[in-house]
């Protein structure tokens, strides 16, 4: 798949609609991107889980635990990591706060 070159707006209206087709509720969906702030497993529920939650076709589990530092750097450069992956385009506090979410599922904590 290439990478997605709509505008945020349009990234978000995309998974929206995806995530509609796959069976979410629309009131899952209401959030806005950006409303999460510096809350790292709103700023997950929001943007990651469709693919990555426990539902997902990718969810995030405790099978290969890693340190808030490793998902970080990971989250800099996920279509490095994996081509399928857009950039991580929230804010350094919102990454980082996401990498200690991602840490403490992957570490069962």
């Amino acid at each position: 798949m290439p990478p997605f070159v709509g505008t945020a707006d349009e990234r978000r209206a995309l998974a929206v609609y995806l995530a509609l087709l796959g069976g979410a509720h629309p009131q899952s969906l209401a959030t806005e991107p950006g409303v999460a702030g510096a809350d790292g497993a709103t700023f997950f529920e929001t943007n990651c889980s469709m693919c990555h939650g426990p539902d997902g076709e990718w969810p995030m589990t405790a099978r290969s635990p890693r340190t808030a530092g490793e998902f970080y750097d990971l989250l800099g450069r996920l279509p490095e990591v994996n081509e399928m992956m857009p950039p991580f385009d929230g804010s350094d506090a919102e990454r980082r706060a996401v990498a200690s979410h991602l840490s403490a599922i992957a570490t069962g904590k």
